[in-house]
């Protein structure tokens, strides 16, 4: 296919405009995490009892309108975005608030709700929408000084952390703070509010620790001389892989590993990939999160500079946590790796991610110097 320079057609502007390095990026993180899956999942759909494809037929209809939300959202123009993700935020906000009333409970807690014929996340669609919104309310608090958009921005975050505790969902209020704490550093606060923040932090780690059993559960195991039963095969998949593999589908310890196809893939590509092939795809994680943070640094446009470095931000720190839990560098969290785990709600949270991380480092092009 050949695009003119000229071409002012919604694909040719998108061809010409769009960052082709991330894209390229992104597209390579989605070809690799379906491979994954395929050599994944066929034994957790045999340990369940259920057809041996299962799980890579439902990953495919997640996939294809995933990759289209992320195509469709990069082709759209910046405003529409910002727009799409303010209603997104809406609804998500509202989901949650229902969630710990009609939610289903899964492992003792309730992060899901059902929705007609499919359940949702609510939190997985409004972690990147969020940081859309706390952006334009730190930028409008700039721009006006009647505005409060600092002040709703606090205001609107604990409100969000609050619902998420009542869930629990530690994991998910950690990503949305740790965002969220990236953006209003960088707009610049006083010495005073900066360490309040952080003893805020500090203390709300050690009142999870004693309010929330399974987190103490978690803590207590990562520090005791006994690993956990996970953990245990985890780092057994990773010595048994070697660093380049035992080949695909040639894995064992998968067999025995719990959410092998989700929370803890990265020990499956570990024993069946090697060492090789999972500093090539940290390496790939580590590409993107440098390039939109320096795109974003050199962005004269507030608004989105603190876009992308809160939905990045979270991006990174969900890829830190998924492989640090793998390799016994944390405790564990249930907690997927961007577009390598399977799931629904996180795939298209992640499409949604993508989607808007194109769309914001698009370039601006001067169609009159081809004239």
């Amino acid at each position: 296919m050949y695009f003119n320079r000229s071409d002012r057609t919604l694909l040719g502007n998108w061809f010409w405009c769009v960052d082709k390095w991330l894209l390229f990026a992104f597209l390579m993180l989605i070809f690799l995490g379906t491979f994954f899956i395929f050599s994944a999942t066929p034994e957790v759909a045999s340990t369940i009892g259920v057809e041996k494809f299962f799980f890579i037929k439902k990953h495919f209809l997640y996939l294809i309108p995933c990759i289209l939300t992320m195509i469709f959202l990069s082709a759209l123009e910046q405003r529409t975005v910002r727009r799409i993700c303010f209603g997104l935020f809406v609804v998500s906000f509202i989901l949650l608030i229902f969630v710990p009333l009609l939610g289903a409970e899964i492992k003792g807690a309730k992060r899901w709700i059902n929705l007609f014929f499919f359940s949702i996340q609510p939190s997985e669609l409004l972690k990147f929408s969020f940081m859309v919104f706390s952006a334009w309310l730190l930028f409008k608090d700039e721009e006006r000084t009647d505005f409060l958009g600092k002040e709703a921005c606090y205001v609107v975050c604990f409100s969000i952390l609050g619902l998420l505790l009542l869930q629990p969902d530690l994991g998910m209020s950690f990503l949305v703070f740790s965002g969220w704490f990236a953006q209003v550093f960088v707009v610049g606060m006083n010495w005073i509010v900066l360490i309040l923040l952080v003893l805020l932090g500090i203390f709300s780690v050690i009142g999870c620790y004693f309010l929330f059993p399974h987190f103490m559960m978690r803590v207590d195991k990562f520090f005791s001389t006994s690993e956990s039963y996970q953990i245990k095969k985890s780092l057994q998949s990773f010595a048994h892989g070697g660093f380049f593999g035992v080949g695909p589908g040639e894995g064992t310890i998968k067999r025995f590993l719990p959410d092998a196809h989700s929370d803890f893939i990265f020990s499956v590509i570990g024993e069946e990939f090697g060492t090789f092939v999972c500093v090539m795809i940290l390496l790939l994680f580590i590409f993107i999160i440098f390039r939109v943070f320096y795109i974003a640094l050199k962005s004269e446009d507030s608004f989105i500079m603190y876009s992308l470095i809160g939905v990045t931000v979270i991006f990174a720190m969900q890829v830190i946590i998924n492989v640090a839990s793998a390799i016994n560098l944390m405790p564990t969290k249930g907690m997927t790796l961007p577009f390598i785990s399977y799931g629904g709600s996180s795939y298209f949270s992640i499409s949604l991610y993508a989607g808007i991380v194109l769309c914001f480092t698009k370039k601006t092009i001067n169609y009159n110097k081809f004239y």
